[in-house]
């Protein structure tokens, strides 16, 4: 009698942990989606500062391809180079993330895709976000001379292995610097991408009318005359 017991017992105890765990998997929350969700918020709040070819660390986050290449402590302009400097154009210096980083591009999220949700959140740009919003900006109108906004700024753009120093020295330079931090929300929704990889799909075809206003304005901004090198560009 007793046995039947701890058997029924055990039985009931296995479902009631398969029933838990089989829910658990069926509520799993998704990633948000990066086109209608991830890269908005970058473009309301990254993008006035990582929008340009000149951004900070040539960290661009206009596209997906520009956070997947990552950033690099090369500075765009230098008055005390005697030589140009070798190109980065994003979709012409190099079409795969190795070549970045044969470029020396370092990554800001890991480029394993089976990275472990430790070495996710250990990304730089996961990091930099939650020094943030663990180091607020001071209060008052002014910020302190510890913010640095000097078109000469020596840019420190640390790498991962680097963050540890960064952030003891810099305690309130993270993302967005010398900006308010990202909203409860905001920051959820995107460290929640974060963790989960970073996924993004394929973005939709263009329609033929947008293909053909894309092939008029490359026309014009690529043309060959000195009046469009001088202008155009």
């Amino acid at each position: 009698m007793a046995a039947r017991i701890r058997t029924r017992l055990a039985l009931l105890l296995l479902t009631l942990m398969t029933g838990q765990a089989a829910t658990a998997v069926g509520t799993t929350t998704p990633a948000p989606d990066y086109h209608h969700e991830i890269r908005p918020l970058l473009e309301h709040r990254c993008l006035v500062c990582h929008g340009c070819y000149d951004a900070p660390c040539q960290l661009k986050l206009d596209s997906y391809q520009g956070l997947a290449r990552g950033a690099t402590k090369a500075p765009i302009y230098s008055t005390a180079r005697l030589s140009p400097a070798a190109p980065s154009r994003l979709f012409e210096d190099a079409q795969t993330t190795p070549g970045w980083r044969v470029l020396g591009f370092s990554p800001v999220v890991p480029d394993q895709p089976d990275a472990s949700e430790g070495d996710r959140r250990a990304g730089v740009l996961a990091r930099i976000l939650e020094l943030k919003k663990q180091h607020p900006l001071p209060a008052g109108k002014v910020l302190p001379q510890t913010f640095d906004f000097s078109l000469g700024r020596t840019q420190q753009c640390p790498r991962g292995e680097e963050f540890y120093s960064f952030a003891n020295r810099f305690p309130q330079w993270g993302m967005p610097f010398g900006l308010p931090p990202l909203s409860e929300s905001e920051h959820r929704t995107l460290t929640d991408w974060l963790v989960a990889g970073a996924p993004a799909t394929d973005p939709a075809p263009l329609s033929a009318s947008l293909a053909k206003e894309v092939r008029y304005w490359e026309r014009l901004f690529n043309g060959n005359s000195l009046k469009h090198q001088l202008a155009a560009r």
